[in-house]
């Protein structure tokens, strides 16, 4: 009577584990929650079969109940196994394990073996199903967080500690061994210890596979910030990553009162890359000079990639001659070896060290000035910014771009504009590296506009007078230079305006680009 108030409560506890397992399987949309509960149905199926008198019951099915047991087991072993990951769901021995139950249950069916046979056969398959399980979870022991796999393989030892006492029981006692369903404390206990199991597999593969979601979570979470700190192209950290890593040595500079220093980085000439070779060797030079620059400073720098052709390293603990002295070091590095197909790769370094209590901004502006002035005295070098005021204001001397008399082409209406436009383009340059008024700046840049479009006008009624048989295409650079300037007025309207697109703008377009190269080629008709 107490065996089958057992199977029943048995019936229902798997019911109820499979309806449970059936709706985190359409939750997860997972694989191994539905082959989970569909050996809880074999499991189900059996126990109900077990309340069936066996003299009411075809010959086989005793023995088809051992195989559907087996059958279960080994299910929740493959659900296991789905839920680590393993590609081998069902490895070949399965296949060998299950042709060896059916052989052995036919042979003891068709020789009608007494009945502990099946109970020797069901604990021996449930036993090498649960010695399976415990070889998977260590073999993927690393999926799991902590101790936490400590107390599932603990259960799985002492539910094949239980399986091998039945054995010997079922052994020591086969001349009296009852029928399964028979009154008899071995068998209660294995219906017991089967009540007890299966709602503590159940839980434990519940808990297993919640673990395995949050690895996962924490795994695709970590890759979100990789990528979304990390500079694609080149690898290095981006400007998203500087925020914190930024005020925690602000921060730690202060508290105890050590050095802090930065260099600012800028390919020189790379538009011209661009221009030449195409994007795919600008990327090419891009990651090139992140991999020597990142090769050339301490485990404890902190490299990033400002924006563009642009690099940023952060120094800790390092003054101002320790960041000049890293900025020389890097630029030589970078410079050493040609790269492929561009050649020589140069880089102009702005240096600047923090003064106790500056802020981020009057900081970063120096070292922005500090750039600006490596690239008007030559590129391919290292100018160290001047120390802040206690104000908090700048005090590195102006950026000038000079003027050279071999620019000049013989017409004083021409050179006299050229130079008074250089100048006017020096204090705008000077302005954006400053904080001061947006009202004044964008009067200061309608200003130059208009200043530009005067000379443009006047330089082409001289050429015209002058026959200059270029004059027409000199007049459409004219445009695009005029329309570059409108662009830029835009972007200062909308706050995105900057000292280097400025100087961009300045220097290698309207001085290198225009007047000395597209100038150059009407001063021999200004000379007749």
């Amino acid at each position: 009577m107490i065996n089958t108030v057992l199977t029943n409560v048995l019936a229902a506890i798997t019911t109820m584990l499979m309806i449970l397992s059936l709706i985190q399987a359409f939750g997860y949309r997972s694989r191994a929650n539905t082959v989970y509960a569909l050996s809880l149905v074999l499991l189900e199926c059996a126990f109900l079969f077990y309340n069936i008198p066996s003299g009411l019951l075809p010959s086989p099915v005793p023995w088809l109940i051992v195989c559907m047991l087996s059958a279960a087991y080994f299910l929740q072993t493959v659900a296991l196994r789905l839920m680590l990951g393993r590609t081998d769901c069902w490895p070949a021995r399965f296949s060998v394990y299950a042709a060896l139950c059916i052989i052995a249950v036919f042979f003891f069916w068709v020789f009608n073996l007494p009945h502990y046979w099946r109970s020797l056969s069901a604990s021996a398959m449930i036993s090498l199903a649960a010695a399976e399980s415990l070889n998977a979870l260590y073999t993927e022991r690393t999926n799991f967080r902590g101790t936490l796999l400590i107390p599932v393989i603990v259960a799985y030892l002492l539910f094949l500690l239980a399986h091998a006492v039945r054995i010997v029981l079922v052994l020591a006692t086969a001349n009296t061994y009852q029928e399964f369903m028979g009154a008899n404390a071995v068998t209660t206990g294995v219906f017991i210890l089967t009540i007890l199991f299966s709602v503590l597999s159940w839980g434990l593969f519940s808990i297993l596979k919640t673990s395995i979601l949050m690895e996962e979570r924490d795994s695709q979470r970590a890759m979100l910030e990789r990528l979304a700190l990390t500079d694609k192209l080149t690898g290095i950290r981006n400007r998203n990553a500087l925020d914190q890593i930024l005020q925690s040595e602000m921060y730690a500079q202060e508290r105890y009162r050590k050095n802090l220093s930065a260099i600012l980085a800028d390919i020189d000439f790379f538009k011209n890359v661009n221009d030449t070779w195409g994007h795919d060797t600008g990327d090419v030079v891009l990651k090139e000079t992140a991999k020597r620059l990142a090769a050339s400073i301490r485990e404890a720098d902190h490299l990033f990639r400002w924006g563009g052709e642009e690099f940023l390293i952060v120094l800790p603990e390092t003054g101002l001659a320790g960041a000049v002295e890293t900025a020389e070091k890097v630029r030589l590095a970078v410079s050493a070896t040609p790269i492929v197909p561009v050649g020589t790769v140069t880089v102009s370094f702005g240096a600047a060290s923090r003064d106790d209590g500056e802020t981020e901004e009057s900081w970063f502006r120096r070292l922005d000035r500090a750039l600006y002035l490596a690239k008007q005295n030559g590129r391919n070098r290292v100018e160290a910014a001047a120390p802040a005021a206690a104000s908090g204001h700048c005090l590195a001397p102006e950026i000038i771009l000079g003027w050279k008399n071999e620019w000049d082409c013989g017409n004083a209406t021409i050179d006299g504009e050229h130079r008074a436009l250089v100048q006017a383009g020096n204090r705008l340059l000077n302005r954006l590296l400053d904080t001061g008024s947006p009202q004044a700046l964008l009067a200061e840049v309608d200003s130059l506009l208009e200043q530009i479009a005067v000379h443009f006008s006047d330089e082409e009624a001289i050429l015209r007078d002058a026959g200059y048989p270029g004059c027409d295409a000199h007049c459409m650079v004219h445009k695009g230079l005029m329309a570059a300037g409108g662009l830029f007025r835009d972007s200062i309207c909308q706050g995105t305006g900057n000292a280097e697109s400025w100087f961009h703008l300045l220097v290698d377009k309207i001085v290198h680009e225009h007047m000395l190269k597209e100038d150059t080629k009407f001063f021999p008709y200004l000379k007749k």
